[in-house]
């Protein structure tokens, strides 16, 4: 499970990423999740997602998309926590999402999500405790 309280950057200023568009309407596709091999049962941190700013933002969608082996039993899931001020996120998931599992396959999945909120970032677990995942990659879709 994952530990806020104390995360190991905590000292590390965080960039964010914020849509500055002189031209509506628009679509920008933004990667804020790429990890080649995910081990069996890890997850990734908060500190490995920028944060992204949802202000001028009028829909969002996540896409994940990732690898599975061929023995695979159980699909990544993606955890999206927000936050008021980019600073500090919430402990508890604003949404979490499961992958499609095929076993052998590349798989993507897009879901739409509400972008009232601020600022948003992601980190994927992988539910399978015996198979590794490879070429995890974790994309929002802004507009505007």
């Amino acid at each position: 499970s994952y530990k806020q309280e104390n995360p190991p950057y905590a000292n590390l200023e965080d960039i964010g990423v914020q849509v500055i568009s002189t031209q509506t309407p628009f679509s920008f596709d933004m990667p804020v999740l790429v990890k080649k091999k995910l081990a069996a049962g890890e997850s990734t941190i908060l500190e490995e997602s920028p944060p992204v700013c949802l202000g001028n933002i009028k829909g969002l969608a996540i896409t994940a998309q990732c690898t599975y082996e061929k023995n695979a039993k159980k699909p990544i899931r993606i955890h999206v926590v927000s936050s008021p001020n980019g600073m500090i996120y919430d402990t508890a998931d604003l949404y979490t999402f499961d992958n499609v599992l095929q076993k052998g396959e590349t798989v993507r999945k897009t879901w739409p999500i509400d972008s009232s909120v601020k600022f948003i970032k992601v980190r994927v677990e992988n539910l399978d405790e015996s198979e590794s995942v490879s070429d995890v990659k974790v994309v929002v879709t802004l507009k505007g």
